[in-house]
């Protein structure tokens, strides 16, 4: 299926989202645990690299969430899903859940993408499009696990995934219209789930405690809006959590079910 949708194993019915920018295959070995009891689609998001096209002048958000109810829709999938969302990702966990297309969530470090979110994103975020500038030592750099270390976990410790699979994440980086998307979000972002309509009960937030990309000030919102929901806290990790450990975050997969 090439990087748009990923679905293999039998079992419970398992929907994976990936972070902002990013493909399903940052969960390819998440996919080969899970996969043994599971049935998973991972789908890649409008925007990334093999995904449908991202249309700037609508909501972020919306658009992700509404593709991703076609795909549900196509795999048959109406009832008994548990979706598992990593960074932007688990903000449209929980926007499903609201949907109610979601049985259980599983958020892992969801960013607080309105108000001062969308300003600190935006600085933190204003140079990945020259990353296209460093492709002529990607061939190199994406087989070394101390630059992939730094660059996805900010820490000297390789991250669990494959060269070959950094190399696409990169270039969906290098691609994510994020200039335009930014121009028609202003100051809206790329969008909040309607929380009046997401039961907290069924939502689990998992925080690393070396993400530098989710400030406590941003778990203190979700805490805030969500106060039913379970909390999770992986000393020591960073943010996308399931490339330094997948068999940690396989194994809080298997604990709900």
């Amino acid at each position: 299926m090439g990087f748009e949708v990923e679905r293999q194993g039998t079992g419970r019915r398992l929907l994976l989202l990936h972070s902002g920018f990013c493909t399903w295959v940052e969960f390819r070995r998440l996919i080969a645990d899970l996969a043994a009891d599971h049935e998973v689609i991972a789908p890649t998001l409008p925007g990334s690299l093999g995904g449908p096209t991202l249309d700037p002048s609508r909501p972020m958000l919306g658009q992700h969430v509404d593709y991703v109810e076609t795909v549900l829709d196509e795999a048959g999938w109406t009832e008994d899903v548990t979706v598992v969302g990593s960074s932007f990702g688990g903000v449209a966990a929980l926007e499903l859940l609201g949907r109610g297309r979601a049985e259980r969530v599983v958020a892992l470090a969801p960013p607080w993408a309105a108000g001062a979110g969308v300003a600190f994103y935006g600085v933190l975020f204003a140079g990945l499009p020259a990353l296209t500038l460093t492709r002529p030592l990607w061939r190199r750099t994406t087989k070394s696990g101390l630059v992939n270390g730094l660059w996805f976990h900010q820490s000297r410790i390789p991250p669990e995934i494959d060269a070959d699979d950094v190399a696409v994440l990169l270039e969906s980086w290098s691609r994510f219209p994020l200039y335009q998307v930014g121009r028609a979000a202003g100051r809206r972002g790329p969008g909040l789930p309607d929380l009046a309509r997401v039961d907290g009960r069924a939502a689990t937030f998992v925080w690393g405690g070396r993400d530098l990309l989710v400030p406590t000030w941003m778990r203190r919102r979700w805490r805030a809006a969500l106060p039913e929901a379970a909390s999770v806290e992986l000393p020591g990790f960073p943010h996308q959590p399931h490339l330094r450990s997948p068999g940690t975050i396989a194994a809080l997969v298997r604990e709900g079910d």
